[in-house]
């Protein structure tokens, strides 16, 4: 807290804290598995997902793939169902053995025994700072949050289209931009004309296959958050304006909430980490005018 002249005060105070915890009785699993709570380890095991080693833009990829890592089954398909557009995963381990432990690749790639830790933890570290000022008679105070020290992924939800849907019917989020999405040939209509041009050299995966909307870390973000969650503006009204009517005092204020959000991880920004979670009605951006009467 201090002062700069006669009618300017202003104060800063922060908040700062660090979470964590140690698991000593559960119901524990009696076979490991290696996504759990374990003993001594804490509840938050952190984000988890596919292993994403590329795309395949080409049936020689697929070919090559196949046979590079003795691949027989891959996310349940055969290779002959494997299309050019999906994402690579790695083969990271086998099937859990009878002592616990997981045997190394063993050409099965799927959701069960090949996921990797993505993020050890959700974010820990943070910090909440109120801000104050006040001059002659107006006063102005605002908090600001920041946490940060994980990572999450692309909501599911953005990165797919759901079973049976067609695509052409189905609101898809802006960084789904076709001229950045894999296309292996032309799609043309029915009199012939090219609707989207051939693009194997595209950054995203072609949405049509739906492992590409697995957890994985191609989808792998920050979980940075940086915003302004409240800020108020007011003035106190001088009381020789009501001397003679009753009002011993008078102020107004004006105040926002959820205003502000200064870091984005996501891709084209297409969500606000303010908003909430995607595909839910968001979190609003409140404006709120208040008057107060003392007598």
């Amino acid at each position: 807290r201090d002062k700069i002249g006669k009618d300017f005060k202003y104060r800063v105070g922060i908040n700062t804290g660090y979470s964590d915890n140690k698991v000593l009785m559960m119901d524990f699993e009696d076979e490991y598995i290696y996504r759990q709570i374990v003993r001594n380890g804490r509840t938050d095991i952190g984000t988890w997902g596919m292993q994403c080693i590329g795309m395949f833009r080409s049936f020689q990829d697929i070919e090559e793939y196949f046979d590079t890592y003795n691949i027989t089954s891959y996310m349940g398909m055969t290779k002959d169902q494997v299309r050019p557009g999906m994402l690579i995963y790695k083969d990271v381990r086998g099937a859990q053995q009878a002592d616990g432990t997981y045997a190394g690749p063993d050409g099965i790639v799927d959701r069960n025994n090949d996921q990797v830790q993505l993020g050890k933890r959700n974010n820990i570290y943070g910090f909440t700072t109120n801000l104050g000022a006040d001059w002659k008679g107006f006063s102005l105070t605002a908090q600001l949050s920041a946490s940060w020290g994980g990572y999450t992924t692309v909501p599911a939800q953005a990165i797919g289209v759901p079973s049976g849907s067609n695509i052409e019917f189905y609101n898809m989020p802006s960084f789904w931009n076709p001229d950045n999405v894999f296309v292996y040939q032309d799609v043309v209509d029915g009199s012939g004309n090219v609707v989207v041009p051939q693009n194997r050299d595209a950054y995203y995966p072609n949405l049509n296959w739906s492992i590409n909307s697995v957890a994985s870390s191609f989808w792998r973000v920050s979980n940075t958050r940086v915003t302004l969650n409240r800020l108020t503006l007011a003035y106190t009204v001088p009381s020789r304006l009501f001397k003679g009517i009753g009002i011993k005092s008078c102020r107004v204020n004006v105040t926002g909430q959820n205003l502000i959000n200064f870091y984005n991880p996501y891709p084209d920004n297409f969500i606000n980490p303010m908003a909430g979670s995607y595909g839910s009605y968001p979190n609003l951006r409140k404006w709120t005018v208040g008057v107060n009467l003392s007598f």
